[in-house]
């Protein structure tokens, strides 16, 4: 089952980390940082950050092991211990998330646009809604086209460009925005602090769970065993914990109410064409990604469909979920979709652990590991009280002790039927 790449694919570790890192400088992770601020004290927000990153860097490392042991892509995985159905559902439930987020990403561009433009020339007659649903349309129909034409090694080139002026840009808004004025803010009025906040861990997680389950997809292309370790390294302890850092920062020292606010909070019009462009940039990187991704996953679902048969069937799936008002519902929309992957993805990587072990998972366990996990995600994202108040968390935990408890008990039952026959 294992195919071999041509070496024209296979990338070091700085082409693995230039994608990641350009994936990681985006405005859902600025968004992240900027609602993380608005609920809290900001030390409690650093380490909300910290402890998701982790655990996500943690999952990254298995999912590296999993792509330089086989070269599959995360569906391909997935059935080998979810069996023939799990695949097929692995694949919806992943593709699903993927363009979940293309539909955010797209819409937080078009909304941006939208403003920009209004503040040019006026809009006509037409409601806000329908030009921002419009534009959204429209830049969701080019991200199409170019991942249709230029694939993988499109997004290499275009983080390569896209990452310096990415940096350079959230940097100045930074530091323009006094970054330390926060933590004057916390010395004066001498708010508590607490080292664990389930609903900023969860808020973390879920905004880059869908991601990280699928990095075998993007890890098998590596050239070494080390390429995706120091790759996660860049993207998870570095990239990632600063653009959201950057997102507390903005909140603070501007007090905006969005993260396109925060940004363009220099009046001069230069500057506000900048801005635009920025989010363009920043929004067209990333979902360059999310789309290729939910098309690979797609792809699995029926044997023999080519990748552009697959692109063109996301990219109109993606386009019909533009339609749908998802970014009004951010944190909600995340963590069902945090949930749905890190069940999945929590036994799948655990099965890979115990395969290690020679412990060889049956894919029914799998199944009721996955479930138990799903169904208490859920009820912990209703019913908080019910929980560590991270319900992505939640679900991941369950879904993986669950796995191991039905799994080491059979694997104990079978040892005592053995015994009990070589006795007999």
């Amino acid at each position: 089952m294992t195919q071999t790449l041509p070496d024209i694919e296979k990338q070091n570790w700085k082409q693995l980390a230039s994608v990641q890192v350009g994936g990681a400088i985006c405005l859902p992770l600025l968004l992240v940082g900027h609602e993380l601020a608005k609920h809290g004290d900001p030390i409690s927000k650093l380490f909300s950050i910290l402890w998701g990153n982790l655990l996500l860097f943690a999952l990254a490392l298995i999912a590296g092991f999993m792509s330089t042991k086989r070269n599959l892509t995360t569906v391909e995985h997935a059935s080998l211990y979810f069996g023939p159905k799990g695949r097929l559902f692995f694949a919806f439930i992943l593709s699903c998330s993927m363009l979940g987020w293309f539909a955010i990403q797209t819409q937080s561009m078009g909304g941006d646009l939208y403003h920009y433009v209004h503040q040019l020339h006026g809009t006509g007659g037409l409601p806000a809604q329908s030009w921002k649903t419009l534009l959204s349309i429209s830049l969701a129909a080019l991200m199409i086209a170019g991942v249709f034409f230029w694939g993988l090694q499109f997004f290499t080139w275009l983080s390569h460009i896209c990452i310096p002026l990415l940096i350079g840009t959230i940097g100045y808004v930074v530091y323009q925005t006094e970054p330390l004025s926060w933590i004057r803010e916390l010395s004066l009025n001498q708010l508590s602090v607490s080292l664990w906040d389930g609903r900023g861990v969860s808020l973390v997680l879920a905004s880059s769970m869908a991601a990280t389950i699928d990095l075998p997809t993007f890890y098998r292309h590596a050239d070494s065993q080390n390429a995706p370790v120091i790759a996660s390294v860049a993207n998870y302890l570095i990239a990632m914990p600063l653009v959201q850092i950057a997102g507390i920062c903005l909140y603070y020292g501007t007090q905006a109410s969005t993260v396109s606010e925060a940004l363009g909070t220099y009046s001069s019009l230069p500057w506000k064409t900048w801005i635009v462009c920025f989010m363009l940039l920043a929004g067209w990187t990333t979902n360059n990604i999310n789309l290729y991704s939910a098309a690979l996953s797609f792809k699995s679902l029926y044997k023999g469909m080519s990748l552009s048969t697959a692109m063109g069937i996301t990219g109109v799936i993606g386009c019909l979920l533009v339609l749908i008002p998802v970014l009004e519902q951010f944190d909600l929309a995340l963590n069902l979709m945090g949930i749905f992957v890190v069940a999945m993805g929590g036994v799948m990587f655990t099965a890979y652990l115990l395969e290690g072990y020679g412990i060889e998972t049956r894919p029914s366990f799998v199944w009721l590991a996955w479930f138990a996990g799903m169904a208490t995600g859920l009820c912990t994202l209703f019913w908080p009280h019910w929980g560590s108040g991270a319900p992505v968390l939640d679900a991941g935990i369950v879904a993986i002790l669950a796995l191991l408890v039905i799994q080491l008990s059979g694997e104990f039952r079978n040892s005592q039927h053995t015994i009990l026959r070589e006795i007999g």
